[in-house]
């Protein structure tokens, strides 16, 4: 066997350079065309046992924002694996980001026009989950369908 030496980078806290490293932590530098945007209070690891509980929300329609701003943040956020489509009157759109816990839940008329776009941060969003008289329904309309096959 050859021995192989691979780096490792680590992140999240307690991974910045601090002052006796003598290192200097360097500091993504916004457009200046953008508008300010100041992050709310993200949980730490040890509270995700609290995100079940009530999620964050940033309305981002009602904040002042850009083109450019919306695309720094689609940028840094990343895209996640999953997205739900919920429809009725409108739709809803739920997905996630590269970021654990930090969803982007966007309502849309029915002309397609967004009419609500926001971040939500916790758990899978509220809105995601069906009413329990669908899930009555569903289990009904299956056992029906497996009826057949019985």
């Amino acid at each position: 066997m050859h021995e192989i030496n691979i780096p490792v980078s680590v992140g999240g806290p307690g991974s910045q350079p601090s002052e006796e490293d003598g290192a200097s932590l360097d500091i993504l530098q916004l457009p200046s065309e953008m508008s300010t945007f100041s992050i709310p209070d993200m949980a730490m690891s040890d509270q995700r046992d609290n995100l079940d509980r009530e999620a964050y929300v940033i309305n981002l329609t009602l904040l002042p924002q850009t083109e450019q701003d919306l695309a720094f943040l689609i940028e840094h956020l990343g895209e996640g694996p999953l997205t739900i489509l919920s429809r009725g009157y409108g739709n809803c759109r739920i997905t996630s980001t590269a970021v654990d816990n930090v969803w982007w839940v966007q309502y849309f008329n029915s002309q397609d026009k967004n009419i609500l776009n926001t971040l939500e941060i916790g758990g899978v969003p509220a809105v995601a989950a069906a009413a329990s008289e669908d899930i009555q329904d569903s289990a009904q309309r299956l056992d029906e369908i497996m009826g057949a096959y019985r």
